[in-house]
Parts: structure tokens; C-alpha cells; sequence
């Protein structure tokens, strides 16, 4: 750690012994509560949707990945393609396609989880916020916090 104004180096353990010799404490955590997102998860049950990827392994050599929906409330699953090499353009695509296909039933859902997969974009997210479907991502290395859709994934 540099202290910019003498230009000298001190070690985080010194920050934190000359902090709490103040009397200040850590910065308050910006994470939610243990338990606030199961909170939240079933709150918005009637109106959420999750989304990913899973492989499927098939007789050839050749790994294949499937990019689904689950409607949370009625657990229902649609498959929205198969591809080879999913990319950020395919999965958006995707994305669009089944926005229209749920034409106005669309209006039925105001959240959508996803995980941080690169191909999960900010474009990605344009397409759900286009029909006021607020876009929350999962923290990095959080499986629990999209309960459904990893569930369903390792099946």
C-alpha cells in the first residue's frame, strides 16, 4: 500500500492496526446478508427467469451446448438452440428469438439471473431490459445464487 502523500510503502496489517487504533473499523460489506437472496429468489418466483448453458455429450468426440430458459414459477424449460461454438452473438440472437416467441406473455416476467459467462453481454442484457426485465448476475464462482438453472445443469 503507498501513502501518496509521504511517497512511503505500509503494509495492509499496518493500515488495519492504525485504522482500528482510531476506532474505525472495515468498511461496511456490500454483499447481501445470508440468506437476503433465497429471500429475494422466492419473492420474485412468479416472475423470474434463468438462463445458462449446459454441455451435451454426444456419440462423437464432439461437445455440443445447450442455451436454456427456465420460467422459475412452473419450472418450465425451454431449450432455445444447440450449438457447437456458442458465442456472445449466438447467445443474444437466441436471446431476441425467444423474447418474441413469448410475444406478450413477455410482460409475465420482471427479473432474469444469469451467472458471468463472457457470453452473457451488456447487449445480452439490452435485449431483456428492452421488456422491463431487470438483469441480475450472479456473483463470480456463486453456483447457489442460480439455484434453478445449476441444478438443472447437473442433471
Amino acid at each position: 500500500m503507498n501513502c501518496a502523500a509521504s511517497g512511503s510503502k505500509s503494509a495492509p496489517a499496518t493500515v488495519r492496526r492504525g485504522l482500528r487504533a482510531t476506532g474505525l473499523g472495515p468498511a461496511p460489506r456490500r454483499r447481501l446478508a445470508r440468506g437476503e437472496w433465497a429471500v429475494f429468489l422466492k419473492a420474485q418466483a412468479r416472475g423470474l427467469l434463468a438462463i445458462d448453458l449446459f454441455p451435451v455429450d454426444t456419440i462423437t468426440p464432439q461437445r455440443l451446448y445447450a442455451l436454456f430458459v427456465m420460467e422459475v414459477r412452473n419450472h418450465t424449460i425451454n431449450i432455445l438452440g444447440v450449438t457447437a461454438h456458442p458465442t456472445a452473438a449466438w447467445v443474444t440472437r437466441q436471446a431476441r428469438q425467444f423474447l418474441w416467441q413469448l410475444g406478450d406473455r413477455a410482460a409475465d416476467f420482471t427479473h432474469l439471473i444469469h451467472d458471468r459467462d463472457a457470453k452473457f453481454t451488456d447487449a445480452f442484457d439490452a435485449v431483456f431490459a428492452s421488456e422491463d426485465i431487470t438483469v441480475a448476475k450472479v456473483p463470480p464462482h456463486s453456483p447457489n445464487c442460480n439455484p434453478y438453472a445449476e441444478r438443472f445443469t447437473a442433471r
